[in-house]
């Protein structure tokens, strides 16, 4: 039996550019710094402290309390995620898995009170969610996926991952697991994601795959 582990932000919800517009008008606010959505861009997928800690690599001439900024972002992230709507095809694909019965996991980057924010907002019948913000190390690590299949009894060799993030991509294929990347048309070059197991244009394409017996 195949078991399905899904990324939440940008892979189930269309949240990627209110985390885009929270960092930036958090970095605004409490350093004075202004990044760029093409610099921005290229933390998609990390958990919210690897953002904060490569901020203040990046910039050394700057005193940056980590602390308070992962705070001020998360507690904005906080009154905003559940605004995001889901993207499209997600719906169709966990009701369809649930009529079958495959277990289904989330495992994201995002602290677990947001995760379990968005599975309540949207009624997900998904039970199983582990967060990079707990794990020791985050995506591109895989410890958040092993820890997922951990929880789901599974194989990891059984595992399909729904990714949208590179380093999410990644740590799918780290943790030995087949994965569907289904990036954003704006993220990166299709071409970047060639490691994926599969490539979907969204989780519509992947609904017909499933259905069609591409996915085992």
């Amino acid at each position: 039996m195949i078991n399905v582990i899904f990324d939440m932000d940008g892979l189930l919800i269309d949240s990627e550019p209110t985390w885009k517009r929270v960092e930036s008008e958090a970095l605004q606010h409490a350093l004075g710094l202004h990044l760029t959505p093409e610099q921005l861009k290229r933390f998609t997928g990390r958990a919210t402290r690897d953002f904060v800690r490569l901020v203040a690599l990046d910039n050394p001439q700057i005193e940056v309390d980590q602390p308070a900024l992962i705070e001020l972002i998360l507690s904005m992230m906080a009154q905003r995620i559940v605004d995001a709507p889901l993207l499209p095809g997600a719906q169709e694909l966990i009701d369809h898995l649930q009529a079958e019965r495959v277990p289904m996991a989330i495992a994201s980057s995002t602290p677990r009170p947001l995760i379990e924010a968005v599975v309540e907002r949207h009624q997900l019948p998904i039970e199983v969610i582990t967060s990079g913000a707990e794990a020791k190390a985050s995506k591109p690590h895989p410890e958040v996926f092993l820890q997922a299949s951990e929880r789901l009894h599974a194989d990891p060799f059984d595992c399909w991952v729904f990714e949208d993030s590179l380093n999410g991509v990644i740590a799918a294929r780290a943790a030995s697991m087949k994965v569907v990347a289904v990036p954003a048309a704006d993220y990166l070059p299709m071409e970047h994601f060639s490691i994926a197991t599969r490539l979907d244009r969204s989780l519509e394409d992947s609904l017909v795959a499933i259905k069609r017996g591409e996915l085992s």
